[in-house]
């Protein structure tokens, strides 16, 4: 069964195998993101 989380244009869908680096690779945090007005 699929897992969708949000509402309406806001909506995401869990993927288990996601995401899956390397032993000797870590995720890190991301104090922020910018995105140009255009969506470009």
């Amino acid at each position: 069964m699929r897992e969708v989380y949000g509402i309406s244009n806001f909506r995401y869908e869990y993927v288990d195998v996601w995401g899956q680096l390397p032993v000797s690779v870590t995720f890190h945090e991301c104090p922020g993101v910018a995105k140009q007005q255009k969506g470009t």
